[in-house]
């Protein structure tokens, strides 16, 4: 009984820290999506929903059968064997396995003020079956490169306003565009620290953007992942971008870890 007080007080805090909605991309409840579509768990196999006591948190990507790519700042908070990992649905109403996390592990210069450094793998205690709804994503080398500009997409479960608290529990996507790294430095440098470890994307008029629970979920190119949704300051607001974390500059921080 003692340690199950301590995870619900530690959830309770951990619904205070993520609802507060400066910086973080995560919460319960958790938002969505701003400005995008629906679309199908089949075009992005990959996505996972990352639950605790069947609240979606947070978003992440296969990296094969037993391991999920996500944010660091997804998984600070509570006990690990509290975190399942929902694959393979649209609608998360619908869903019908879930896989616990038996594993976590947080890059060891993750810094919980900045966001530097926010990435984790998680190890599941049973491997996923591949199928048409369940796949792994690519993952670039490390002198992946991408001009200024390119269109890029991003899926999650997230709110699908700005200012809004209702969320969707049907994935959606959005098409954003890269931003060269020296552009996202200047229009976040007010906002937070934009670091080597981060890119960001957006669209000039704003309106689309990653929100809160769509954290650690993909930023993919060509069914290649190219970012881990972060931070940002707001949702969909034209003057900053959405920040990511660059996976091509980790890449050997994965390697390490996982041998992919």
């Amino acid at each position: 009984p003692v340690i199950m007080y301590k995870v619900i007080a530690l959830f309770i805090g951990y619904l205070q820290l993520v609802s507060g909605g400066f910086n973080v991309r995560e919460g319960i409840p958790g938002g969505r999506i701003v400005g995008g579509v629906t679309t199908t768990i089949e075009k992005h196999p990959w996505q996972v929903s990352l639950q605790v006591f069947g609240n979606h948190i947070c978003g992440g990507s296969i990296i094969s059968s037993g391991l999920i790519l996500t944010a660091a700042h997804c998984v600070t908070e509570l006990i690990v064997t509290v975190y399942y990992v929902v694959p393979g649905v649209t609608d998360l109403r619908q869903a019908e396995q879930k896989y616990q996390v038996e594993e976590a592990i947080m890059h060891d210069d993750y810094d919980s003020v900045t966001y530097d450094y926010d990435i984790a793998l998680l190890k599941l205690q049973e491997n996923l079956t591949f199928s048409n709804t369940i796949q792994a994503i690519s993952l670039p080398n490390e002198l992946f490169t991408i001009p200024d500009g390119t269109s890029l997409v991003a899926s999650g479960w997230g709110i699908t306003e700005p200012d809004g608290t209702d969320s969707s529990d049907v994935l959606r996507e959005i098409e954003i565009q890269y931003i060269n790294w020296e552009t996202c430095r200047t229009r976040l440098s007010s906002v937070g620290t934009f670091t080597e470890r981060m890119i960001c994307a957006g669209v000039p008029e704003g309106g689309k953007d990653t929100c809160q629970s769509d954290s650690g979920g993909a930023l993919e190119l060509n069914s290649t992942l190219i970012g881990i949704v972060s931070w940002g300051e707001g949702c969909g607001d034209p003057r900053y971008p959405g920040v990511y974390t660059h996976v091509s500059y980790l890449r050997a921080w994965i390697r390490e870890h996982t041998g992919i």
